[in-house]
């Protein structure tokens, strides 16, 4: 399971980027961070969360944090719309996923902290 931290809040926008567009490539372009950071973006409009790399600088258009290619941008629903508000978040380590016995608990939103509440006596299997 991943551990996020926040980064920042603001406009996102979708672009193709030239050399590396294929269909379903989740990239995107920030100037915050460097190429090669895994982030979680979450839209704050309706909900939805997407992870994606960082292959480049940018956005170069006023007020944007932060462009994304174009399946980025469905998945969080503004492919149509072309913009969204949204908040960044830094993918910084990962932690063993636990599974209750006999059913799985898992974390359904990310990107904030999951803590079980598990019954007592509680076996947990992490892997």
């Amino acid at each position: 399971m991943p551990i996020y931290a926040f980064v920042l809040a603001g406009m996102a926008s979708w672009f193709v980027p030239p050399a590396l567009y294929q269909a379903g490539f989740h990239a995107c372009a920030m100037n915050v961070l460097p190429a090669g950071t895994r982030i979680e973006i979450v839209n704050d409009q309706n909900g939805r969360s997407s992870s994606c790399v960082i292959i480049r600088t940018g956005p170069f258009y006023g007020g944007r944090i932060l462009d994304v290619s174009p399946s980025v941008a469905n998945e969080l629903g503004f492919y149509h719309t072309g913009l969204a508000r949204v908040r960044v978040y830094r993918v910084v380590g990962h932690v063993p996923r636990c599974k209750l016995l006999p059913r799985p608990q898992f974390c359904k939103t990310p990107p904030t902290a999951c803590v079980l509440d598990l019954p007592k006596p509680a076996i947990l299997r992490c892997s």
